[in-house]
């Protein structure tokens, strides 16, 4: 007997704004969320997840299609529907901080069955924009799930990605052992010494796990970041469009301007309201010593940073 997995195949454009954590993503996602035609679904684990368990061939690719266009499809009538919308208002992701109030109550008394959700999809033609960290790995894989798909690549100087993840602590030794994982991610189990055992990110390769766990938080941090824009260069093909953390607090104007020729977004006062409430304050990059870590290591940072002209 074979099983299938049924979706409903909802008619929408799907757009991921990816990159490495503390790049932007979120920022831009959420002015994009704030066009008329536009659902911003913040870091959805039911889409990452399973994209990254296939990419890996931890579960069979074709099952995890299925299973991921059918998640998808849920979400997105979910999200029309109301029944998923964060209203934390201290939230950046809250619906109150990108939608007009009056255009929510509108979907409420309007919008009530599946149906009523097709019709919706259609003639607002309607764009998901999925705001997912660290699918850069996994592009080749995206576009297979989503072939109509658009990919938008959020960047930011090294430095500063590498100075904001160092003080979170995400990749703190401490935070990498056994039973103290901070987040739902995929790691694998290794040793990191005689006698006690870490787990490594998907991202990092085998060769490079006994660097990655001998060097300091510091130059974990380093490893993530150029790794990580690594493969943004592997499938540079497959990205529609990269911008820069720095262009868009400073011109985001010219980024909308981007953003219109890859995607017919609908703009509101709310686009504005957003807009305006971007950091152009510039605080120092804080160039720290790389020198804990390898030469190798230390090219490849340099090698990311001079791709993007930030050195």
């Amino acid at each position: 007997m074979e099983w299938h997995i049924g979706y409903s195949a909802l008619e929408y454009q799907v757009v991921f704004v990816t990159g490495a954590c503390r790049s932007g993503k979120s920022w831009l996602a959420r002015l994009l969320g704030s066009a008329e035609n536009v659902e911003w679904l913040f870091e959805p684990v039911a889409i990452y997840l399973p994209i990254r368990l296939a990419a890996l061939e931890i579960i069979d690719f074709q099952y995890a299609k299925s299973m991921i266009r059918s998640m998808c499809d849920e979400l997105v009538n979910d999200r029309i529907l109301l029944r998923d919308t964060n209203i934390r208002f201290q939230d950046m992701s809250s619906i109150f901080n990108y939608k007009n109030i009056p255009n929510l109550f509108t979907r409420i008394t309007d919008i009530n069955t599946r149906s009523d959700v097709i019709d919706y999809l259609q003639k607002k033609r309607i764009i998901i924009v999925f705001d997912i960290p660290e699918l850069l790995p996994h592009l080749d894989v995206l576009k297979e799930i989503f072939p109509a798909s658009k990919i938008v690549h959020m960047v930011r100087n090294g430095f500063k990605v590498v100075d904001e993840i160092t003080g979170k602590g995400w990749y703190a030794l401490n935070n990498l052992k056994k039973d103290k994982i901070m987040n739902a991610n995929v790691y694998k189990r290794v040793s990191c010494n005689e006698d006690e055992e870490c787990f490594m990110p998907y991202w990092m390769g085998n060769e490079k796990g006994c660097e990655f766990f001998t060097t300091t938080d510091y130059g974990r941090a380093v490893m993530y970041w150029s790794n990580l824009l690594g493969y943004a260069e592997i499938f540079e093909n497959l990205i529609d469009i990269e911008i820069k953390y720095e262009d868009l607090v400073s011109g985001a104007d010219f980024v909308l301007e981007k953003i219109d020729k890859l995607l017919p977004c609908q703009w509101t006062p709310k686009t504005e309201e957003v807009k305006s409430l971007l950091d152009v304050s510039y605080s120092p990059v804080d160039m720290q010593e790389l020198s804990v870590l390898s030469e190798r290591e230390q090219y490849l940072f340099y090698e990311q940073m001079g791709r993007y002209n930030y050195v």
